[in-house]
């Protein structure tokens, strides 16, 4: 099972682990039994999976420094047995990039990549253009020499009429884990004369459909056994719905609601955000496919002459 979602832990996830459910009457007689807490856990991690009697969900795992969370819907199957398990997930860029002007740049535009999260990317490449038309090649990002990796790299700046469109992307493997095609997302830079990029390998994991069976108190996904049923008191189970059903089903109210408890005594519920918007994330004007055969040339930066640099950090 490939359950990978980092959203940050609150401290909703310690009593998940340690509480013993009590549930409302939402969900049907037959899902009835299913509602409840599940566990599954060794001495390096711990996984939990409760499912809310208005058949919403909450995946998490804790192993190490890893912290994951997914969130969905499930239902009883109306032909087999069990029931089955979707996950929700909000739309993000694949590659998120920021952007902003620095001034003494003149006419040249800086590049900047996070090693942290690219490291997690198959086979990175990057692209620029003058027009919006995709370039007829592309490099590799980085060298593949070196096994560390540094917290930021930079290309050398380039001419701002050359690249007023970017392409970054991926090698994409088929179902046998044999490399296929390029996937690519590409931006148009405006303003901005400084860039970082990113990657989230969350946006690159499929989404989570499992099925699921009740035997004797015991729940089996996919066929495997994974924990037995416990009970988690109704304070639990809303801060499971506050902090990790909601963040996914209602993002907007969750944003809604920070943003009036950090203006208390404000009617900012009907305050208009787009006005004063200055979120320095780029927005992918699209999505698009290459052949392998694309992929030419040196990579961009060799990995073992490290260079960092800070001047976007947030």
């Amino acid at each position: 099972m490939k359950i990978l979602r980092s959203l940050c832990f609150s401290s909703f996830f310690i009593a998940l682990l340690i509480a013993p459910m009590a549930f409302a009457q939402n969900v049907s007689s037959g899902e009835k039994a299913y509602v409840g807490g599940y566990r599954q856990g060794s001495v390096d991690s711990l996984t939990r999976l409760v499912l809310l009697d208005d058949n919403t969900f909450c995946f998490s795992v804790m192993a190490g420094s890893l912290d994951l969370l997914a969130a969905g819907h499930w239902k009883s199957n109306t032909k087999d047995t069990g029931i089955s398990l979707h996950e929700v997930r909000i739309g993000k860029p694949l590659f998120p990039a920021l952007s902003k002007q620095v001034k003494g740049r003149g006419d040249l535009v800086e590049f900047n990549f996070d090693g942290y999260s690219l490291s997690n990317a198959p086979s990175p490449v990057f692209g620029f253009a003058a027009t919006d038309a995709p370039p007829a090649s592309l490099r590799p990002l980085f060298s593949p020499e070196n096994t560390s990796w540094a917290t930021r790299y930079k290309l050398p700046p380039i001419k701002a009429d050359k690249v007023r469109y970017f392409f970054i992307g991926y090698v994409e493997a088929d179902k046998y884990g044999k490399p296929s095609r390029v996937k690519l997302v590409q931006y148009k830079l405006s303003d901005g004369n400084t860039v970082l990029v990113g990657f989230d390998d969350v946006q690159a994991t499929p989404l989570m459909n499992m099925s699921a069976n009740l035997i004797n108190d015991v729940l089996f996904i996919d066929g495997e056994k994974f924990g037995k049923k416990d009970s988690l008191p109704p304070e639990v189970m809303q801060d499971v719905r506050e902090n990790c059903i909601y963040p996914v089903m209602q993002p907007d109210k969750v944003r809604v609601k920070n943003k009036c408890a950090e203006k208390q005594g404000s009617n900012c519920e009907e305050e208009d955000d787009s006005k004063n918007n200055n979120d320095p994330m780029l927005v992918p004007i699209k999505t698009l496919y290459m052949d392998l055969n694309a992929i030419k040339g040196a990579p961009w930066i060799d990995r073992k002459k490290v260079n960092s640099d800070s001047s976007l950090e947030q």
